[in-house]
């Protein structure tokens, strides 16, 4: 038993109104019942988001530092991820702080709904950018020439929060709309197992393309590689993780057509959790990938130039290396 079994044809909000549709527990009696749990589990979270924002502002900083003489495509796509992913996290820390779940009955629920919204289409384009980025690396799957100016990564982005505000403020005023959250949690699903099968085919691309290659190069080289081509692999089984968990989300008890008006609190609670940290888990997993560029003043790159090995990641996803590899590239 996961949920009250009062039939209600819609959800209420704390006002008993007509509300958000989705499957949330009463937080009146919830809060109490958790203790500590519910603390722990908001600013827990907290924390994780500000430092997947602050990481996000450190490395925009550093990127922009470094090429602002260059105008490329790698560049956009770096400048890009970093914003959106810094963008995510903001609008995880404000819902969680200024309303968590909606739960605080002296903020309008349409102020969390709004902002949680924010951070999905952000969380997409970031985790897209960055497979994009390791698919150009196989020299095989390369980047659709759309994706190479600013101005075409603005637009689709932009597109993606516009049709997300939307859809949040139709639901959140005309209840009966609510089928359409179906259709965008359908999505959703459908955008993680893109991610799982693009991340594997990276990874295992890289794989077989670049290790044996890699063979001549220091210790520390091979290292980093493997870090990177596990960080990959993480990535694609978070994603695939996270898919199964918004099917969950989508068909059982929490979906917006369930006919209980409310969930039992600590299942709910325990579900919350685990989303957070899939979701976390995805982005700093993220961080550990792009984060090698920017920990050394010299790089090797991550895809092949020649029949030889050399390795680049489109800019922004390298490793650092010691100097045989900077020779060994001169070679």
């Amino acid at each position: 038993m996961v949920a009250s079994e009062e039939p209600a044809s819609t959800n209420v909000n704390r006002s008993g109104q007509a509300g958000w549709p989705e499957i949330v527990p009463k937080f009146s009696e919830a809060i109490p019942e958790w203790k500590a749990a519910w603390p722990i589990h908001v600013y827990l979270t907290s924390v994780a988001y500000i430092m997947i924002l602050v990481v996000s502002i450190y490395l925009f900083y550093l990127k922009i530092q470094d090429n602002i003489h260059k105008r490329g495509r790698n560049n956009q796509l770096s400048l890009a991820l970093y914003c959106n992913l810094g963008l995510s996290a903001l609008a995880r820390v404000c819902a969680l702080l200024i309303d968590p779940y909606s739960s605080r009955p002296s903020v309008e629920p349409v102020v969390f709904h709004l902002l949680w919204a924010l951070s999905v289409p952000a969380f997409t384009a970031a985790f897209t950018m960055l497979l994009l980025a390791l698919l150009d690396t196989t020299k095989k799957y390369k980047t659709p020439p759309f994706f190479h100016k600013t101005r075409n990564i603005v637009m689709v982005v932009m597109v993606n929060f516009i049709f997300v505000i939307l859809l949040e403020l139709l639901v959140q005023f005309f209840v009966e709309a609510k089928a359409l959250l179906i259709v965008c949690q359908g999505t959703y699903i459908v955008f993680n197992l893109f991610l799982t099968v693009g991340y594997f085919i990276a990874a295992k691309r890289i794989t077989t393309n670049l290790v044996a290659e890699a063979q001549g190069y220091d210790k520390d080289f091979n290292k980093a590689l493997k870090r990177l081509i596990y960080s990959i692999y993480a990535c694609s089984v978070l994603s695939l993780l996270t898919c199964v968990s918004h099917i969950y989300a989508m068909v059982g008890v929490y979906s917006v057509l369930s006919p209980v008006r409310y969930a039992e609190p600590w299942p709910w609670w325990a579900f919350q959790s685990i989303q957070r940290g899939l979701e976390l888990m995805l982005c700093f997993t993220v961080l550990i990938i792009i984060w090698g560029k920017h920990t050394s003043h010299q790089t090797a790159p991550i895809a092949a130039t020649s029949q030889q090995a050399t390795f680049q990641a489109s800019g922004y996803v390298q490793l650092t290396s010691a100097t045989k590899v900077n020779n060994a590239m001169k070679e």
